[in-house]
């Protein structure tokens, strides 16, 4: 049974060789990271016990581009893979993916936001990519781009606070080079200091929703949500992964931001649900709407938001691309650390037809149809460890049944690509819950973390979420 501490307050700090987050919006820079990281405060190790210090103040949350969709074309046209996303060596044509980008809000003083974009190419292919930002109203608020054909890029994307607002949303649109061309490995949302009497959240696009009993080719992935395909003529459920920071102490609920479209006379119903690491069910609000355009508040109680509770949206959207659901902002008042609690709804098939895996609001399985053991890949959102804490602590949190056996390695790597550790495990039983331990080598500050599943066939396993507590 995983125990919490009481936080430790602290201060952190960050600039790379003066390098300036007040830098116009739009503008780009390719440049080579170095580090420069001071914490002021006391502070506590990680351990199996699993006390916690306070949340990282930068709030930079990395994320790998495993979790990428396709938006016009079969998401086989793609290869999902804990350092990322790439093309396969036989895909003919370059491809367009669009990716979550998980952010916290800007500090009231914050100029500018910035938004690291790492990936490589080889045999002279060239990536381009554009960062979109959306304010709660769906309206587009800014975008900056880059194309490059660097073997290796590490690009900086910087936008005005003035579009980055506190409840926006952003997503990142890519052209993959065909035949393998080109990895995108991951993105860095370095949002500035934050102070500690801020109210925390994670503000997250849902572009990554995933459908229910239905075929993945129903569901179109662009950079401002989730929609129906036009030729659709019927209404499609979908589910999302919220990531989550954990509540206050004494926080007695805290409540979720669900913004979305509807055209024509359609109707949206949506659902969040929590559930406990265990699987057991905690809590949900729904809501119904006609709205042209939607921002729901969705609450929930502290006793339906445990502190290593999952959360996901499940809405059924209306057919023939009448309606979308964009983005959901997770409040976490307070925070006392900043650990990230995914659930792995957001998996993909790695190389199988995604059609071969089962997504539902409690995590994925294979399909009971499913034949042959599944290989998936989790992106696992993290924000960088504190100044003092020598490792970094992931839960992985599952179900075995019927005897069979689910195996799971989590990888990090760093923004430049290099591999730099591994940890992993196999179970056969049902409710594990496992805790991965990476060292502070390997899980540097611009580090990216990864998980690689294998699930046996017939649905004989469901893998619940990811934990990354830093």
């Amino acid at each position: 049974m995983r125990s919490v501490a009481v936080k430790i307050a602290g201060l952190f700090t960050a600039s790379r060789d003066g390098l300036s987050l007040a830098a116009a919006a739009g503008c780009t820079a390719g440049r080579v990271r170095t580090r420069w990281l001071k914490f002021t405060g006391l502070m506590c190790g990680i351990v199996l016990a699993a006390p916690f210090v306070a949340p990282a103040h930068a709030a930079n949350i990395n994320m790998t581009a495993t979790g990428c969709q396709t938006t016009f074309a079969p998401s086989e046209q793609l290869i999902h893979v804990a350092w990322g996303v790439t093309t396969w060596d036989t895909t003919e044509t370059p491809q367009m993916v669009t990716c979550t980008l998980p952010r916290a809000p800007l500090q009231f003083s914050s100029a500018s936001g910035g938004f690291y974009v790492d990936g490589d190419n080889v045999n002279g292919a060239s990536t381009s990519c554009t960062l979109f930002s959306f304010n709660r109203n769906g309206d587009l608020a800014g975008a900056a781009s880059f194309q490059t054909s660097a073997p290796q890029y590490d690009v900086l994307l910087s936008l005005a606070a003035g579009q980055l607002s506190d409840l926006g949303h952003t997503t990142l649109r890519c052209l993959l080079p065909a035949h393998a061309g080109g990895t995108l490995l991951g993105v860095t949302s370095l949002q500035p200091l934050i102070a500690a009497s801020n109210n925390f959240s994670v503000n997250t696009s849902t572009v990554a929703c995933q459908p229910i009993g239905a075929a993945s080719t129903d569901i179109r992935h662009v950079e401002n949500g989730t929609y129906t395909e036009g030729t659709v003529t019927g209404p499609r459920m979908v589910t999302c992964a919220i990531p989550r920071m954990p509540l206050a102490f004494f926080a007695t609920g805290s409540s979720f931001l669900v913004t979305g479209d509807n055209r024509g006379g359609a109707t949206s119903t949506c659902t969040l649900t929590a559930y406990q690491f265990t699987g057991d069910f905690v809590g949900s609000s729904s809501f119904t709407t006609s709205a042209g355009h939607y921002a729901e508040s969705l609450a929930m109680t502290a006793a339906q938001l445990p502190y290593w509770a999952y959360a996901s949206l499940t809405c059924l959207l209306p057919d023939g691309a009448r309606g979308d659901i964009e983005s959901v902002v997770a409040f976490s008042p307070a925070a006392p650390a900043g650990n990230i609690n995914t659930n792995a709804t957001e998996c993909q098939a790695q190389s199988w037809p995604q059609d071969a895996i089962l997504h539902t609001d409690q995590g994925i399985a294979t399909a009971s149809t499913t034949s042959s053991d599944t290989w998936v890949a989790c992106a696992v959102p993290r924000s960088p460890l504190a100044a003092g804490v020598t490792s970094g602590l992931f839960y992985v949190d599952g179900d075995s049944f019927n005897g069979a056996w689910t195996v799971c390695s989590l990888a990090s790597y760093n923004y430049t690509g290099e591999f730099l550790g591994s940890i992993g495990f196999n179970n056969s039983g049902q409710r594990y819950d496992v805790p991965l331990i990476l060292p502070l080598a390997q899980l540097g500050t611009w580090a990216y973390t990864g998980l690689t599943c294998i699930l046996p066939a017939h649905a004989n396993a469901i893998l619940r979420g990811v934990a990354s507590s830093q």
